[in-house]
């Protein structure tokens, strides 16, 4: 193959890269897995996870959102763990629903609800749930959409895991990963022409390297 060729192959490439999730969005957090029972795959605890939630928005309400958990292999920076185990890495399902003025506070809200398929942390389904709350003037629609998610995920929130018996079971922290400014970009992966969202990808690439500081 020449030169060219090479260069032709690697153009078709990127241009299938950056159009092939047009519609898509993606939103990162940092967290910890801090009590109680960890299951027979994480081990022990306290441990330091990332969460990285992919979804198609919908200005209308609610959307689907697939993620990925990494619990960060230990000793973990910031934890009392130093107990030595190896990333451990696992799919997740849910949804995202966003509360604009809910309610009796009258408070803006982001959550999601999630599950990780039995026999990945433990023997049963791991659900799992956390959210954001704002004063009531941060959004002014419930539509899930970049826009919205931006101002709603930043600050400290407890996460729950319900495992059943023999699975993770606890609580801990999760915060949006790991600054405003990664935040924005981690939310707005692809908005308009394809060199729009290959840009974006690439800045949401490197926010989540930044994440590492977790490791």
């Amino acid at each position: 193959m020449t030169v060219r060729q090479t260069m032709s192959a690697i153009a078709v490439l990127a241009a299938t890269f950056c159009c092939s999730n047009a519609d898509g969005a993606a939103v990162g957090f940092l967290g910890s897995f801090n009590s109680s029972q960890p299951g027979p795959v994480l081990v022990s605890l306290p441990r330091n996870f990332k969460l990285i939630l992919t979804y198609t928005p919908n200005p209308g309400g609610g959307a689907p959102a697939s993620g990925v958990f990494t619990f960060l292999s230990t000793p973990n920076a910031g934890t009392t763990n130093s107990n030595s185990h190896p990333k451990v890495t696992v799919a997740a399902s849910g949804n995202i629903s966003l509360g604009n003025n809910s309610g009796p506070g009258g408070t803006d809200v982001f959550v999601y609800n999630g599950q990780v398929a039995a026999g990945l942390l433990g023997p049963n389904n791991v659900n799992f749930a956390f959210s954001f709350t704002k004063p009531s003037d941060t959004i002014t629609m419930g539509g899930v959409t970049p826009d919205n998610i931006a101002p709603l995920v930043s600050g400290q929130s407890s996460i729950a895991f319900i495992g059943g018996a023999g699975g993770p079971n606890g609580v801990g922290t999760i915060r949006g990963a790991p600054e405003p400014s990664t935040m924005i970009a981690l939310t707005g992966l692809v908005a308009g022409g394809c060199g729009i969202g290959y840009r974006r990808r690439m800045k949401a690439k490197n926010a989540e390297e930044l994440t590492s500081e977790a490791s």
